[in-house]
């Protein structure tokens, strides 16, 4: 049987502020030289204040050569949805 070809990144997330929030969105970027080689997205629920997670991102694909990863965080600070009420 053909084995699906798995690329993947890991990184830690941390929720460096006094907020908690419902959801907080990533941007995953990768780079073959000033290139996008690939672009993924992941969300995580329910990310508490003061809390690291360790994040895996698959591509399930062969990605080319890689020469730099950028993780942007996407989060609206003036969207008071986001926020998780005080426990």
């Amino acid at each position: 049987t053909d084995k699906i070809p798995i690329s993947k990144v890991t990184f830690t997330a941390a929720n460096r502020t006094a907020y908690n929030f419902w959801n907080v969105g990533f941007y995953i970027l990768l780079y073959r030289g000033t290139s996008i080689s690939g672009a993924n997205y992941i969300a995580l629920e329910q990310f508490l204040s003061g809390e690291k997670r360790a994040v895996e991102v698959s591509w399930f694909e062969v990605v080319p050569t890689v020469t730099r990863v950028q993780v942007l965080p996407e989060i609206n600070i003036f969207d008071d949805r986001i926020y998780m009420p005080v426990r």
